[in-house]
C-alpha cells in the first residue's frame, strides 16, 4: 500500500503580552547599531545614534554583534525585568563560560540562520572560529553585511572574542555607559505607555489562532511570505511592544516559545492613550514623507506589480538606497512583497493607504 501524504492541521498557538524590559532594551541597542539601514525607526534612535562618539559607536557595534544579538536569541536571560541587575549578573559570570555561552548561540542561531538563508553549509564549530580569525571574520561579514550594509566588520571583533576577560569587561562597560548615558531616561519616559499598550492588547480574545493569524491580528502585518521564522514551530508567542521599532517586527528566540517585538500601538477598536494612536499614525505618515518612497508608490499605482530591479532602473538610484525604502514601505504595509523565481516583486496595497487616512481622521476626532 502506498503512503499517503496527509497535511497536518495548522498548529494553534497561545498568546501573551509583556514588557520584557531586558529584551526590549537589547532590541533598542540593535536598532541604534543598525539605524543607517532601517529608516523609519523612532526619532530618538536617529538622534541618539548621531550624538554618540565614534569610539562609543565602534564599541556598540562590537557588543551588538558579539553579545546583544546572541542574547536576544536566548529563551531566558537573568533579571529580565531589571536591566541594571542584568548587567550586574553578566559582570559576575566566569569570563570563559560567559564567552563560550554567547559564542555558541552566535554560531548556532545567528551564523546558522545566515547559512540557511544563503543555502550554505553549516558554519564551523566555535573552537574552529576562535582559532582561525579569517574564517570567523568571513562569517561575520556574511551574516551582518547581508542585512546591514553599514555594519563594520573589523579585525578587532576576533581579537575581542578570543580574550574572554576583555570580552566580558567590554560588554559590561559599554552596556553601563549606554544605560546611564542614554537608555535609562528614555526607558523611564516610555514605560507607562508600553504598559498601557500591553493592557490594551490583553483585552483581545486571541485564542484559537495559528502563529501567522496571531501576528496578523496583533501587528496588522501578513508575514507569510517573509523568512521571519518557521511558523510551524512555535507553540507560544509573546508579543512585546517597543517605543522605537517603528513599523518593523523583530523576532527573538526560537523553538516552542518566541518573542515578537512590534511598534507600540493601540489595537483597532480598543480605547487607550492618545499618545499610542499618535505613535502609530506617525509611523505610517513617516513612510509617506519622502520623495523616493512616494515615487515608488506612484510607479506601483500606475504599473501594477514591478520587480525590484525594475524599480531601481526607473528611479535611477542605487540598489541599497531603494532596498531601504522598499523595506520601510513593506514594513508599514503600503506595499506587498512576493518572490517570482529568484526575484522580489512588489505591488501597492491601496487598502493600507485608506486605513492610514482613516486612522488619522479617528485621531483628530478624539
Amino acid at each position: 500500500m502506498s503512503e499517503r501524504n496527509l497535511l497536518e492541521p495548522p498548529k494553534i498557538v497561545t498568546v501573551s503580552f509583556d514588557i520584557q524590559a531586558v529584551y526590549n532594551i537589547l532590541d533598542t541597542l540593535e536598532s541604534l547599531a543598525t539605524h543607517l539601514d532601517h529608516s523609519g525607526t523612532s526619532e530618538w534612535i536617529q538622534r541618539t545614534a548621531s550624538q554618540m562618539s565614534p569610539e562609543l559607536t565602534r564599541e556598540l557595534h562590537q557588543v551588538t554583534a558579539l553579545f546583544v544579538m546572541p542574547a536576544m536569541k536566548m529563551s531566558t536571560l537573568p533579571h529580565q525585568d531589571d536591566f541594571v541587575a542584568f548587567i550586574d549578573a553578566i559582570a559576575a559570570r566566569e569570563p570563559v563560560q560567559l564567552r563560550d555561552e554567547y559564542l555558541a548561540v552566535l554560531v548556532r542561531e545567528v551564523f546558522g540562520n545566515a547559512a540557511q538563508l544563503n543555502k550554505l553549509p553549516a558554519p564551523p564549530k566555535p573552537d574552529q572560529l576562535l582559532e582561525h580569525a579569517e574564517v570567523f571574520l568571513r562569517w561575520m561579514e556574511l551574516t551582518f553585511r547581508d542585512k546591514n550594509s553599514n555594519f563594520p566588520i573589523l579585525p578587532e571583533f576576533h581579537e575581542l572574542i578570543i580574550d574572554p576577560v576583555r570580552y566580558q569587561a567590554t560588554v559590561v562597560t559599554v552596556l553601563r555607559r549606554l544605560w546611564y548615558g542614554y537608555l535609562e531616561e528614555d526607558w523611564k519616559r516610555h514605560l507607562a505607555l508600553l504598559q498601557e499598550c500591553v493592557r490594551a492588547y490583553q483585552q483581545l480574545n486571541l485564542s484559537g489562532l495559528t502563529a501567522l493569524e496571531a501576528i496578523r491580528a496583533v501587528t496588522g502585518r501578513d508575514v507569510s511570505l517573509n523568512n521571519l521564522f518557521d511558523f510551524s514551530t512555535p507553540e507560544h508567542l509573546m508579543f512585546v511592544p517597543s517605543a522605537h521599532l517603528g513599523p518593523y517586527l523583530s523576532k527573538l528566540g526560537s523553538g516552542p516559545s518566541v518573542r515578537i517585538m512590534f511598534g507600540a500601538r493601540l489595537p483597532t477598536g480598543i480605547a487607550g492613550p492618545t499618545a499610542l494612536s499618535r505613535s502609530d499614525v506617525l509611523v505610517r505618515l513617516n513612510a509617506l514623507a519622502d520623495d523616493t518612497r512616494l515615487r515608488i508608490l506612484e510607479l506601483l499605482a500606475h504599473e501594477g506589480e514591478l520587480r525590484a530591479q525594475d524599480i531601481i532602473a526607473r528611479l535611477e538610484l542605487g540598489q541599497s538606497s531603494v532596498s531601504r525604502h522598499l523595506t520601510q514601505l513593506c514594513a508599514t504595509g503600503y506595499i506587498t512583497e512576493r518572490r517570482r523565481d529568484v526575484n522580489k516583486s512588489y505591488t501597492l496595497n491601496a487598502d493600507r493607504l485608506d486605513d492610514t487616512f482613516s486612522a488619522l481622521r479617528r485621531l483628530l476626532k478624539r
